[in-house]
């Protein structure tokens, strides 16, 4: 057990171990390969609480070992404060590994210090300018911040090196769209769905960014039906299970949205709701985002049931 700084040194010195042995440059003691075998066995086998366990316990012998810290990190609940700090240790014993700062920006992410995360990111992309993962990570961190402009740039460097990403050409054409470029977005979309025919958002966003063009009514309905005979192509059955009473005593209202916060739709929906008879009526909001605010608490109250279908 390695003693505390204001300890007598154990070398019988008198002096305080901070001042005495703690000086000297002790050998690292080095983790049995088998012991690090071993613990990656449980990772892989999905035993995380005993991951968690004899990596807590090898670190007490092992303490400056990367790798006990790594698989301690990702073993953790990722919000939990101690994941955070797992992977900053990680990071801090792996100072030339992109792999460790990619990872701890995405921990600072999940735990809202984006400006860490932004930060970890670069210094990532500082180590491996071409880590993919990074910059698209690192384009949608921007884009979340209202940074379009690099955010843009990120997605586009992304593509150069592998461009046949459809989530990218996805997230390019969405931050483009945010940026008025309504023809550029859609060429974006449709190479993600060109690369990736069954990817729905994409083809979702593209019907969104064609509200923005001068797209003809007779162009934009055969858009939707393509959209909707594609989705029917995954319905392997139809849902039958249906959870209403044959005789209610309230009309069953649902409304689904994922703006039910501060947003255009939020505000239209808020007055909406006051002017509806909830003695007839029974409200049920599917919300598909995590986000909620001030308004979002407002209205609540106006429904029977609020249902969160975004993790989904």
């Amino acid at each position: 057990m390695k003693p505390n700084r204001n300890d007598p040194c154990p070398c019988g010195s008198g002096k305080k171990y901070k001042h005495c042995c703690e000086r000297k440059i002790m050998p690292r003691p080095v983790l049995p390969a088998i012991e690090l075998k071993q613990l990656n066995m449980l990772f892989n086998s999905g035993q995380r609480v005993e991951v968690i366990a004899q990596a807590q316990l090898l670190l007490e012998q092992y303490p400056d070992e990367p790798m006990l810290w790594e698989l301690l990190a990702t073993s953790l609940p990722i919000h939990e404060k101690a994941a955070l700090m797992a992977f900053q240790k990680t990071a801090e014993l792996l100072p030339n590994d992109a792999g460790a700062y990619y990872n701890l920006g995405i921990a600072f992410k999940n735990h809202g210090q984006l400006e860490q995360a932004v930060a970890s990111y670069r210094r990532a992309l500082a180590i491996k300018p071409n880590f993919v993962e990074v910059l698209c990570n690192l384009g949608n961190l921007l884009h979340d911040t209202h940074q379009i402009d690099d955010a843009v740039h990120c997605y586009r460097h992304a593509l150069k090196l592998n461009p046949n990403l459809a989530f990218i050409h996805n997230s390019l054409g969405v931050a483009l769209q945010d940026f008025g470029y309504h023809g550029t977005a859609i060429a974006s979309h449709r190479r993600a769905i060109e690369i990736q025919p069954d990817y729905f958002l994409a083809h979702s966003n593209l019907l969104f960014a064609l509200n923005y063009t001068k797209c003809s009514h007779t162009d934009y309905l055969w858009e939707a039906r393509q959209y909707g005979q594609n989705v029917a192509k995954k319905v392997t059955a139809r849902f039958a299970a249906w959870q209403c009473n044959a005789s209610p005593q309230k009309l069953r209202v649902g409304i689904v949205s994922g703006d039910l916060h501060s947003h255009s739709v939020g505000h239209f929906a808020e007055n909406l709701l006051a002017q509806l008879d909830n003695t007839r009526l029974e409200l049920i909001a599917y919300t598909n985002s995590p986000k909620e605010d001030d308004l979002t608490r407002r209205i609540k109250p106006h429904f029977a049931h609020w249902r969160e279908i975004y993790a989904l």
